[in-house]
Parts: C-alpha cells; sequence; structure tokens
C-alpha cells in the first residue's frame, strides 16, 4: 500500500481533522479525518486498489484531476479503471517511457486516446488534467494550459464494464514511482 507522507504535505487549508472536540477551533466537520489531503508516495512496489466503485460506471464524461512529480522515465501507470484479465476497460491513464508523457486512453466503440506534448519527468510539481467529453474530444491540460486534445473518432460512450480503480499500477505489473 502506498504511504501517507508526513504532514507537512498537508494541504494549505489544513482542514484534515475530524469534528472538532467541544471547544476546539479547528476541524473539517466531517465525522472522520480526511486523510485524502495528504500526498502519497509510491516507491514503484505499491498502489492504491478502490476495488470497483459503481459511482464511476457510468457511460458519460469524465474528469481526472492530480499533481505529479517524477523523475522517472520508464512506463508507469498512474490512474485506471481497468481490469485487462478480466475483459474490463474503461479508461486509464499512464506515463509513457516514450517521450515521458501522459497518455489518457478511453475505452469504447471505437477506443481513442491522446498524448500529452509536454514531457513532465522534471522533478517538478506539476497540476494534470484529463476530460473525455463524449463524441467530442479527450484533452490533456498541463499547469492550467491545454497540452493536447483528439477530436477524431471519440466514442460516444466509454465502456462502463464493473473494473478495478487503481492509483499507481496497471493489470501489466508496471507501478509508479
Amino acid at each position: 500500500m502506498a504511504n501517507y507522507r508526513e504532514p507537512q504535505w498537508l494541504l494549505p487549508n489544513e482542514k484534515n481533522l475530524q469534528y472538532p472536540a467541544a471547544g476546539a477551533t479547528q476541524g473539517s466537520g466531517l465525522t472522520a479525518d480526511r486523510h485524502s489531503l495528504y500526498s502519497m508516495d509510491f516507491s514503484g512496489t505499491d498502489h492504491i486498489n478502490y476495488g470497483s466503485p459503481s459511482e464511476l460506471l457510468t457511460t458519460g464524461g469524465l474528469s481526472v484531476s492530480w499533481w505529479m512529480k517524477t523523475t522517472v522515465t520508464a512506463n508507469d501507470a498512474l490512474i485506471l479503471m481497468d481490469d485487462y484479465g478480466a475483459g474490463n476497460r474503461n479508461w486509464q491513464i499512464v506515463h509513457l517511457s516514450s517521450g515521458n508523457v501522459i497518455r489518457f486512453y478511453v475505452f469504447g466503440s471505437p477506443n481513442a486516446f491522446v498524448l500529452a506534448n509536454t514531457s513532465i519527468n522534471d522533478g517538478n510539481w506539476h497540476h494534470v488534467v484529463c476530460t473525455y467529453e463524449p463524441s467530442t474530444a479527450l484533452k490533456i491540460y498541463i499547469d492550467g494550459s491545454l497540452d493536447n486534445s483528439n477530436t477524431t473518432s471519440i466514442p460516444a460512450t466509454r465502456n462502463n464494464s464493473a473494473a478495478n480503480l487503481r492509483i499507481g499500477k496497471d493489470d501489466f505489473g508496471n507501478y509508479y514511482t
């Protein structure tokens, strides 16, 4: 399992704490701690598997957003909803060794993908957003700017078969580092 980073990696709003105790002034108002406000550190041998969340089994549009920092030049799985061995493939985002770029792939009829133009393995933090607009476009944004898009043969719907949502590992044993 990927490790939570030390508390200095908390987001600036620091609303990661559960509902404050009587008389306390800090807390998010939630009933449990929000670990999602921590960064994750992937060592190349671990990942997060969320199972098959039914909320993501739709055929409509999709946006995925994250921050990443890497110097790796190998094929790495980033975020995917894919269970290749079972034949269930919805979408995947990988970091490719060829050009050190992001590839966003949507499985449907037809399958479609877009490759980023910008290499981001420079050791700096980058904000990446991938969007799928049915029948319209696949897009990759890097650091707030449109980096590349594909508007040719974009599926009207994406596959919605049950598949594992994973961060950091693909079905072929490639881990993110």
